[in-house]
């Protein structure tokens, strides 16, 4: 009887083991800070400087319903320290970018380009029946603002001024299949990602306006999102399969600083963007130098 009873426990634990086993898929990797978005559901995301390089605009998103009173989703704007956090706009919310003069930030909600006045909290608002906008990105005077939308065969960039009161124009028809496109600091140059059919990936390319001109940059056929440029305009950041990754502007002279995401490059020359925590248990955001020193982790 005994022996039984060991046997009936023995196999009551394994069964245990098992059925905690099964919330992972077969096949994923263990936790890592590489793999960490299997593992993670409330994250700091989309990190953007702001023009002075002195506070940081985010996505907060709880993962947990229903949501904290102390740390709701939504857009936040911090010290580049971690400091002094102050909730925008409660929601959920994607892609910030700050106007030139720091006065507003624009985001995307819900497919539609939201810019709100920092001071007033007074919001303009451009939508669309038919397409849904992403990734907005000011030109360096301020005067207008340059965007995406779903793959479409008129051109995947749109521009509009900051007023939001014209119908968005095409901005070039040679843009297809383009995302989160970013001017370079002295406005002769973008950066974004792409894909297309000859493309096994998303890849990073760049635009020199002044020629029209488009060189892709990385020719890995991996995953590449999310460029940025440095304040000079000679190298750019990316995720390179969640890995921030830097090179120089013509492509050269690649190499990975930290395991994340969603870079973004400051006036003053310092990295944020979004990684693991610690013990993989979130996605928060991190501050570095571009030779990957000086990492310091400033939301928790």
């Amino acid at each position: 009887m005994i022996k039984i009873e060991r046997l009936l426990i023995f196999f009551g634990i394994l069964s245990l083991i098992i059925l905690s086993s099964c919330d992972l898929k077969q096949g994923d990797p263990e936790p890592s800070p590489q793999f960490y978005d299997l593992y993670v559901t409330e994250r700091d995301q989309y990190p953007s400087w702001s023009p002075d390089g002195s506070q940081i605009a985010y996505s907060h998103l709880s993962g947990v319903f229903p949501e904290p009173t102390d740390y709701p989703s939504g857009l936040y704007v911090i010290d580049k320290d971690g400091t002094n956090r102050q909730i925008i706009r409660e929601g959920s919310f994607n892609n910030p970018t700050w106007s030139p003069d720091g006065l507003s930030i624009t985001f995307m909600s819900g497919g539609r380009l939201v810019s709100i006045n920092l001071n007033s909290l007074d919001e303009r608002i451009l939508s669309s029946d038919v397409d849904s906008y992403y990734y907005p990105d000011y030109n360096p005077d301020g005067s207008h603002l340059l965007f995406d939308r779903l793959n479409n065969e008129n051109g995947s960039l749109l521009v509009t001024n900051i007023l939001f009161d014209s119908t968005p124009e095409v901005f070039n028809d040679s843009f297809i299949n383009v995302r989160d496109v970013e001017f370079s600091t002295d406005g002769n140059q973008l950066v974004y990602m792409k894909g297309s059919v000859e493309y096994s990936s998303l890849e990073i390319a760049k635009y020199d306006l002044l020629n029209n001109v488009e060189t892709r940059l990385t020719l890995d056929n991996i995953d590449d999102r999310y460029p940025t440029w440095s304040p000079d305009n000679l190298k750019i950041a990316w995720s390179r399969n969640v890995q921030i990754t830097i090179m120089d502007q013509d492509g050269t002279n690649q190499r990975q600083v930290a395991y994340g995401t969603y870079p973004s490059w400051s006036v003053s020359n310092q990295i944020v963007y979004s990684g693991a925590n610690d013990n993989i248990t979130k996605e928060v955001l991190y501050v570095i130098d571009p030779d990957g020193k000086n990492k310091r982790q400033i939301t928790f």
